[in-house]
């Protein structure tokens, strides 16, 4: 007896900006997304061309802000298949302008946002049919919740490119005011601001595996991201693994998740109360608890629901 699935096979075009520029969380999950997916037997694969011909039933676009993802929107828009994307909103019309943002929302058939929080910053901006969005968190990998013997230290942990954008400077004052250490680990893109780091006491540590940034996660008691336009990143769900308290851009945070501060990236009052009271509060078990359950699988199977919500209409 034949039994066929359940689910129908999807014909995927994940897309995003070119992978050798550099790496960050957005290529990785989109890489964990599309590997999850392939894995229940769609056909998933990669192209960051913004003229290509689609041999694909869906276009699946990341980082809906940026300039290439309008060019990849108008493409598959102009070949009239199905668009979804993952939208790592950045609230911000320097990519692209506000009218095409509004452009691209009307044509695309779904967006997926990472938090309810993200949704709303959208809205802020924008007119957004409800209709069409989805709140779908990352998912983690199970090692990531192997025990690791260590100790909690009073530390503050920040990872991400080196760079004003990312706002390290004005953690790196209010560390030295409380005289909290402050490790920042990423690459390097503007020197003259990493020295300024240094000059506040910061430490720069060049970037590292996932492997290398466990044990970080793991005695950091604050793991703070304070760029000027955040968003719910991997690294905050890697150190909820590992119970960091959180400290994060106001606007994107995650209602379900308890003991993450909300500060204003340039607000060093507002931020140096956050580092007090997370300091101040036991590590963060029940954020840990609560992304153990969700794998990159469980991740796949609600974006084929996605999939099949527009492949239907």
């Amino acid at each position: 007896m034949i039994v066929k699935s359940l689910t129908p096979k999807y014909k995927v075009l994940m897309q995003n900006r070119p992978k050798k520029l550099w790496i960050g969380g957005d290529m990785v999950q989109l890489e964990k997304t599309q590997d999850a997916l392939t894995l229940k037997g769609h056909d998933v694969r990669f192209e960051d061309r913004t003229d290509n011909e689609i041999d694909a039933d869906i276009v699946h676009l990341f980082n809906f802000s940026m300039r290439w993802t309008y060019q990849q929107y108008l493409n598959a828009k102009k070949q009239n298949k199905k668009i979804v994307c993952s939208m790592i909103y950045h609230a911000t019309d320097r990519f692209v302008g506000w009218l095409e943002q509004q452009q691209m929302l009307n044509g695309m058939d779904a967006l997926i946002f990472q938090t309810e929080g993200e949704m709303e910053r959208v809205q802020k901006n924008c007119n957004l049919d409800l209709d069409k969005c989805w709140v779908i968190p990352n998912g983690i990998d199970k090692w990531w919740f192997d025990p690791i013997k260590t100790v909690k230290q009073e530390i503050v942990l920040t990872v991400g490119r080196i760079e004003p954008f990312k706002n390290q400077l004005t953690l790196a004052k209010v560390c030295r005011e409380m005289k909290v250490p402050l490790i920042c680990v990423g690459e390097v893109t503007d020197a003259s601001y990493a020295k300024n780091i240094i000059a506040q006491g910061g430490i720069i540590l060049p970037p590292m595996t996932h492997e290398e940034l466990k044990p970080l996660y793991a005695i950091c008691k604050i793991f703070a991201i304070i760029s000027d336009n955040e968003t719910w990143s991997l690294v905050a769900d890697e150190a909820g693994s590992q119970s960091a308290n959180i400290i994060m851009t106001e606007g994107c945070e995650r209602k379900d998740i308890p003991n993450v501060f909300k500060v204003p990236p340039h607000d060093e009052l507002q931020i140096r109360f956050a580092i007090q009271k997370a300091m101040e509060l036991q590590p963060n078990d029940t954020f840990r608890e609560r992304l153990r359950a969700n794998t990159w699988d469980k991740v796949a199977t609600k974006i084929e629901r996605v999939y099949e919500n527009i492949s239907s209409c």
